[in-house]
Parts: structure tokens; sequence; C-alpha cells
């Protein structure tokens, strides 16, 4: 939780963005418990993190497109969003981009 959350955190603060500015945050979904914990500590609007892994279970690094095919096929995404896509690896590896869609 805390690797993802500084990851983000990284991310935002480089690009010169703010949470307000994501339409979609996609994390990699362990499990329920493990994403609300991410939404806690970074003040997240829970709106703005889809969750699949009631559906397909842990997915690992795949849900993150699995979850941006799902956004583009319901028609929530639009040009112009942002999105922050962001995974952890065994807690020692990370990755975090900004995507605008």
């Amino acid at each position: 939780v805390s690797l993802l959350a500084w990851a983000v955190t990284q991310l935002l603060r480089k690009v010169g963005k703010y949470v307000e500015d994501i339409k979609y945050f996609v994390f990699h979904q362990a499990s329920q418990p493990f994403l609300q914990a991410v939404i806690r500590e970074l003040n997240i609007p829970r709106h703005s993190v889809p969750i699949n892994c009631d559906r397909y279970g842990n997915t690992v690094n795949a849900t993150l497109p699995i979850t941006l095919h799902e956004l583009a096929k319901s028609g929530d995404l639009h040009r112009g969003d942002l999105i922050v896509l962001a995974a952890v690896g065994d807690g020692w590896q990370y990755g975090s981009a900004l995507v605008e869609w």
C-alpha cells in the first residue's frame, strides 16, 4: 500500500498534477482491502478507482490493460482524460505512468 501510494505521489509531483486533475486511477488490484487502503492513503475519491478484482480476482499487473479496456468499452473515457496507472510487484518493484486518453 505504502509503495503504491508513494509511486503515485511521486508521479503527480513530477508531472505537476494533482489528484483532482486525474479522472481515473488504475491500480494493480491485489484485493479490495488493498485498494481501499490505497484510496485512503492517497485521499482520492472512490469513484475515480475502477475495481474489478471482485469479478476476476488478483490478475496482478494484467489488471491495468483489463481495466483500461473495460473503461474504454463502457464509454467512460474521453479524449483528454488523464489516467494514472500504477502497479507494484512483491513490494520491491513498482511502476507508475500518467496517460492522456
